[in-house]
């Protein structure tokens, strides 16, 4: 018994002689970062400093669809949509305050209103002080009961309740987006 264990000691002791004495290439050099690796990582490094922390989800199929068509349509990443709804849920139950405009939406009212009040200055000459509510042309007709299966837009136009928009105002609401795209195309 002694031999055996004397013989694999001794083994054991080549081995580890071998080992530190002629290191194989993968223990002797650092494999390098691929550069896509790289940028992830210097991606993630930002985040992080941003005050980000990364969150994996397992959601259904449906859900996910349901949140890849959202994020598509508000032109927006998974990320943002799910933190708008967590923040709409927390203020729809009453545990969040009021939400917070984000820099986007911000940017955005500050160049409305950049944009309304220089139209006012080259109109007019000064802004007026209080602002003006729209003024319908005419009064609108008083509305009559609608059929079953049909329901107004803000608009007042009526379409089926099977249809998720008004038909007018999406035609009204794409042509206005195209006429912008068009807008910034040509400068």
């Amino acid at each position: 018994m002694r031999l055996k264990w004397a013989l694999y000691t001794k083994y054991v002791r080549v081995i580890l002689r071998i080992i530190v004495a002629y290191p194989t290439a993968r223990i002797e050099r650092k494999s390098p970062m691929s550069e896509a690796a790289e940028r992830v990582e210097a991606w993630r490094r930002e985040k992080r400093k941003a005050g980000y922390r990364p969150v994996l989800l397992w959601l259904p199929i449906e859900a996910k669809s349901d949140l890849d068509a959202l994020a598509y349509t508000r032109h927006q990443d998974m990320a943002a949509c799910v933190v708008d709804a967590v923040r709409a849920l927390a203020t729809s139950q009453g545990t969040r305050k009021t939400l917070r405009l984000d820099a986007h939406q911000l940017a955005t009212l500050k160049a409305e209103l950049t944009a309304e009040i220089l139209a006012q200055l080259a109109g007019h000459g000064a802004p007026d002080l209080l602002p003006r509510a729209p003024v319908p042309a005419e009064a609108p007709p008083p509305a009559a009961p609608l059929p079953a299966g049909m329901k107004h837009c803000k608009q007042g136009h009526a379409y089926l309740a099977t249809r998720a928009e008004c038909p007018h105002c999406a035609r009204i609401r794409k042509r206005r987006h195209r006429q912008l795209k068009a807008q910034k195309r040509t400068g």
